[in-house]
């Protein structure tokens, strides 16, 4: 699942990235001295983990994303922008998953 997160409501950075147990990870990213408390967004459904990296490159390429280099699931895009790149991350993927493997 692919989990978009907002650092508090005064800043417009969003946390994308992928777990499978979205409500643990929440709670250890707010207990890992995070500057603002961060508040769930949305999930969004995905098939396959190993997407995330290409969601998050796109990210960067399409934001040049200056907002720490290490820390790459932070992006400061709007947040219409981010979940239109996960959809067509996922719809990629699910259609080259039916085309060779007739899913």
């Amino acid at each position: 699942q692919a989990l978009v997160e907002n650092l508090g409501d005064c800043v417009s950075y969003y946390k994308v990235g992928m777990t499978r147990d979205y409500n643990k990870r929440f709670k250890s990213l707010n207990s890992a001295g995070i500057m603002l408390p961060l508040s769930m967004i949305e999930i969004i459904p995905v098939n396959d983990i190993g997407i995330e990296k290409q969601i998050h490159q796109d990210l960067i390429f399409i934001g040049n994303n200056k907002f720490n280099f290490k820390i790459k699931e932070f992006f400061n895009l709007p947040l219409t922008l981010i979940e239109n790149v996960i959809a067509e991350n996922v719809s990629k993927h699910d259609n080259l998953l039916q085309k060779y493997f007739l899913i």
